[in-house]
């Protein structure tokens, strides 16, 4: 059977570095880290993975779906920060209007976030049934594959920001949207053998981030 592919994609970059912390934290850094992260984990577990960017470069929205749609993988998932002109804190993750194949997708990445930071808001619109929102983001329309953006927090405020930046937080952050993703799979793929945990590795991987930041 044919490895569920994945194209991740990281917000913003290059010239955008998407919205700023308080104390100049960029989102682009936060997304590209998760990013990373995250296709390490879907690797061990055996999946085909694929990025619209590795570095720190700047990409037009139009770009990063084509990359996917010309790759033909499977998912389409975005990754960024959020920011608001008020103080806010919590996740979101958007769909296309109308129901969709992208729906259900969401809906894993949504629960396995949900249940890895239980204390943080969740922010949904559930008048259709799923905690998803709803939005004509160019790299969700153009996607010819199920496609999610995901909304890791807030970065604007300084808890959003500490807790965006902290390589833990952020080890946990693409385990759990590595667990939304492969349950997905389970839906899509129920043959698949059991799934090896990521937990392990990814804390494995937050460690070293740890050990070289406090040699730097």
């Amino acid at each position: 059977m044919k490895p569920l592919s994945i194209c991740i994609d990281a917000g913003h970059g290059g010239h955008d570095s998407g919205a700023v912390g308080p104390t100049g934290k960029r989102e682009k850094d936060t997304a590209l880290a998760v990013t990373l992260l995250l296709g390490t984990a879907l690797l061990a577990a055996g999946m085909q993975v694929f990025y619209t960017r590795k570095e720190d470069k700047f990409l037009e929205l139009p770009e990063r779906a084509a990359i996917a749609n010309n790759l033909g993988v499977d998912l389409f998932l975005s990754i960024h920060c959020n920011s608001a002109s008020s103080p806010a804190r919590g996740f979101e993750v958007f769909t296309t209007p109308g129901q969709t194949a992208s729906d259900a997708f969401a809906t894993e990445l949504f629960k396995a976030y949900a249940a890895e930071f239980p204390a943080l808001p969740k922010r949904m619109d559930m008048r259709d049934g799923d905690p998803d929102k709803e939005a004509s983001f160019a790299v969700l329309r153009r996607s010819r594959m199920p496609a999610a953006l995901f909304e890791l927090d807030f970065i604007h405020t300084a808890q959003g920001e500490e807790f965006l930046d902290n390589p833990v937080m952020r080890a946990r952050m693409a385990q759990a949207l590595a667990s939304g993703v492969l349950a997905y799979r389970r839906q899509t793929q129920p043959t698949v053998a059991s799934l090896p945990n990521v937990s392990h590795e990814m804390r494995r991987l937050a460690q070293e981030i740890l050990n070289l930041a406090d040699r730097a």
